[in-house]
């Protein structure tokens, strides 16, 4: 899981728990790799997380450090095609802003910005796009003040040709969106992302 500086040396794992119905790939404890080993610290501290744990490391201080990043793969059973992006964390007042996610897929790669003292055990979307084996969204920490919160990344097939609207939050980052009419009623409005969105 969010232990590679645990077992050093364990191969790099494609792909999490596929749900076919949903038609939904979640990428959490089992799946993600974290890079360098000891870079990350593992947490259940803050509320919201999926799993067990999180993932937790700072901005290198110096250009020559490794950059710690957690890359959430696309792969194992899901299969090829448009894919909605989510991403989850645990939130807090004091947490990291302009976290930068890189998500690679067939046509190259989109960078996404995520303001983690907001929406915190939400899935926040990234983007809609063309995911095949090799794949990824990667969460990256360089530049970025406080501790950055590494969780979970779920690939959602997607509805639609171009993928649901989202509001921009200041940063160019995905939105929190709401992925029912009922949780868009319960979080009193907002971003709504869900099938059957205007």
């Amino acid at each position: 899981g969010l232990v590679e500086q645990i077992v050093p040396g364990r191969p790099d794992a494609d792909g999490g728990v596929w749900d076919a119905a949903r038609g939904c790939l979640t990428v959490d404890d089992a799946n993600v790799i974290l890079r360098p080993p000891g870079a990350w610290s593992l947490s259940a501290r803050k509320p919201g997380h999926l799993g067990r744990y999180y993932g937790v490391a700072t901005s290198p201080s110096g250009r020559e450090q490794e950059e710690p990043r957690a890359r959430f793969a696309f792969g194992g059973p899901a299969p090829p095609g448009r894919y909605d992006v989510w991403a989850r964390y645990a939130a807090s007042a004091d947490g990291a802003w302009g976290v930068p996610v890189d998500v690679q897929h067939a046509g190259g790669t989109a960078t996404r910005y995520l303001d983690q003292r907001i929406a915190g055990g939400t899935w926040v979307y990234l983007g809609t796009y063309p995911m095949v084996a090799g794949s990824a969204a990667t969460v990256r920490t360089r530049g970025v003040a406080g501790g950055v919160v590494a969780d979970a990344v779920e690939f959602c097939t997607s509805p639609y040709d171009e993928g649901p609207r989202v509001g921009d939050d200041g940063l160019g980052a995905g939105a929190p969106c709401a992925r029912s009419w009922l949780e868009w009623l319960d979080n009193g409005g907002g971003t709504f992302c869900a099938e059957g969105a205007d």
